[in-house]
């Protein structure tokens, strides 16, 4: 796992980040860059017990997922963090130690291309709005792209370090960001992976991902 970096985007954590971290560290990811996109002062406990393990970058003020990625990109290309691909993982738990290890066996299996992990966003645990949204996603990306995708809004992706500096140029502040990646993989011919993984959700889970509203913005990203 040395050779896998880990980019995590956080706006006002819990104690999931926490664990998130601990659990990397045990598994042996070592370079594990978390950013602070404008978290409020009554968050930042979480982030003074992670700080010995990982690098914190921080947002003044909150700019948007898509943002803070990116932020992530940039501070990997320009300290040529000595890694063959980073994934990038959500801070609120939904993404398993396990299922982050697949995706890193994956990524360094590959070739080219890169790796998404696919939640099963049919079982019961998956509320509905959530399964409808990224139904219709997945729906919109093949009609635009004629590229199948199962899953089109996870947050757990491998990307070789090798495309960062691509990614890093693509539009997109908030979660239409993710969607734009894929948008590009797509016209670019980059061949996407899929490696199933769990769908978690917690039930003191904290997300701001609205699942209609931010949705609707992703789909209109497909098609701007």
């Amino acid at each position: 796992m040395k050779e896998i970096g880990i980019v995590i985007p956080v706006y006002n954590p819990n104690q999931e980040l926490v664990k998130v971290v601990s659990k990397l560290k045990e598994k042996g990811f070592e370079r594990i860059l978390v950013i602070d996109d404008g978290s409020d002062k009554e968050y930042q406990q979480p982030f003074l017990e992670i700080q010995r393990d990982c690098c914190i970058l921080k947002n003044e003020i909150n700019q948007g997922k898509g943002v803070a990625l990116k932020k992530g990109f940039e501070y990997m290309i320009q300290n040529k963090i000595q890694v063959k691909a980073i994934i990038t993982v959500d801070a609120d738990g939904q993404h398993t130690i396990e299922d982050i290890q697949e995706v890193a066996k994956k990524l360094l299996s590959v070739k080219e291309g890169i790796v998404l992990g696919i939640r099963n966003l049919k079982c019961k645990v998956v509320p509905f709005r959530n399964k409808l949204g990224n139904i219709i996603a997945s729906i919109c990306f093949e009609l635009k792209t004629k590229c199948r995708l199962e899953d089109t809004q996870t947050g757990l992706r491998g990307i070789p370090i090798s495309y960062l500096k691509e990614f890093e140029k693509i539009k997109g502040k908030r979660y239409e960001y993710e969607i734009n990646v894929l948008k590009y993989c797509a016209k670019k011919e980059i061949t996407i992976h899929e490696v199933p993984i769990q769908a978690v959700y917690l039930k003191k889970q904290k997300s701001y991902f609205n699942a209609i509203k931010d949705s609707l913005k992703v789909i209109e990203a497909l098609w701007s």
